[in-house]
Formats: C-alpha cells, sequence, structure tokens
C-alpha cells in the first residue's frame, strides 16, 4: 500500500467519522431535549421530574459535545 492510498483511506475516514459525531450528536441533541420537554409534548416516561432533567440535560451536554467533537475532528 502506497501513501497514496493511505491518505485516500483516511481522508474517507474523517469523513466518515465527522458526519457520524453529526447524526449522533443531532440524535442526542434531539432525544434530550424531548425528555426535557416531554411532560409538555403530552409523553409519561413514569419518571419523577428530576430523573427527567437529569436524564435530558445530560442527554444534551452530550449530543452538544458530540457536534463540538465533529465540528473540531477530535477523534
Amino acid at each position: 500500500m502506497n501513501i497514496d492510498e493511505r491518505n485516500k483511506r483516511t481522508g474517507a475516514y474523517v469523513k466518515f467519522r465527522t458526519l457520524f459525531d453529526y447524526v449522533m450528536g443531532l440524535l442526542y441533541l434531539l432525544g434530550g431535549l424531548a425528555v426535557l420537554f416531554a411532560k409538555k409534548l403530552g409523553f409519561d416516561m413514569g419518571l419523577s421530574s428530576v430523573i427527567m432533567w437529569c436524564l435530558g440535560a445530560l442527554l444534551v451536554i452530550y449530543g452538544l459535545f458530540r457536534l463540538f467533537r465533529g465540528w473540531k475532528k477530535i477523534f
């Protein structure tokens, strides 16, 4: 395998990871917002409001981290 082939594979990997981090970041962010606003949206999850707020906040924070990691290409 020469250097050009390795660079092409690496470039494809970087594009894949960036896109994957963006998509997963959006999913975590939307999931966190859905948990935070579940009662207003009419969903009953059977959890206390404190647990729902903690879970929603953690999902939003992790989603933002994944978006940041995809943007800065930290992987």
